[in-house]
């Protein structure tokens, strides 16, 4: 038949998803995405770091830093044990890391949520080396008041980091480069 008997196109039976009416608010959707996707401490922590540091952090240091968390640690282990008991085929066989002296969140675990990231992130050289920032001052703000809502917050992250750079921490940094 011709196209003068197809009639009207048919109505919209569900309502369409409504966007976020600026800029902010599409980030805070994002951060919500990859906090389901990745686990809320492992993001909240990741991200809280980076907007916290000054000039970016390198995946190492930005690793080294989150596998000093206790919190965090055992949220990736929970997730990586629920994801692999999904898939097992010997029931109970979870995952377990090699040793309990190298508990640390798996660099494969920070490059997914950093792939994730995308564009928002990008990567610069530094006197360390490659580092990772926030592509755009907005994303940088947006983070920060999420992922550091107060003073509390703020010290307790920045201790983190500055036992790290001190070389105090379990994964302590050196000038090298090398772990303690």
């Amino acid at each position: 038949r011709g196209a003068e008997s197809a009639g009207p196109p048919p109505a919209v039976t569900r309502p369409l998803p409504s966007l976020p009416r600026d800029i902010p608010s599409m980030v805070t959707a994002f951060f919500e995405q990859l906090e389901r996707e990745h686990g809320v401490k492992f993001v909240s922590r990741a991200f809280g770091y980076l907007s916290l540091s000054q000039s970016g952090l390198t995946r190492r240091e930005l690793g080294d830093i989150l596998s000093s968390d206790e919190e965090v640690l055992n949220e990736v282990t929970d997730r990586l044990d629920e994801a692999f008991n999904a898939s097992a085929e010997v029931p109970g066989m979870g995952y377990a890391p090699p040793l309990a002296t190298a508990r640390r969140v798996p660099p494969l675990v920070l490059s997914a949520l950093m792939s994730d990231v995308g564009d928002l992130m990008h990567e610069t050289f530094s006197g360390c080396g490659l580092v990772m920032r926030w592509q755009h001052r907005k994303l940088w703000v947006v983070a920060g008041a999420r992922y550091i809502p107060d003073g509390a917050t703020k010290r307790r992250l920045a201790k983190v980091m500055v036992d790290y750079f001190d070389g105090t921490s379990h994964f302590a940094h050196t000038e090298r480069g090398v772990q303690s």
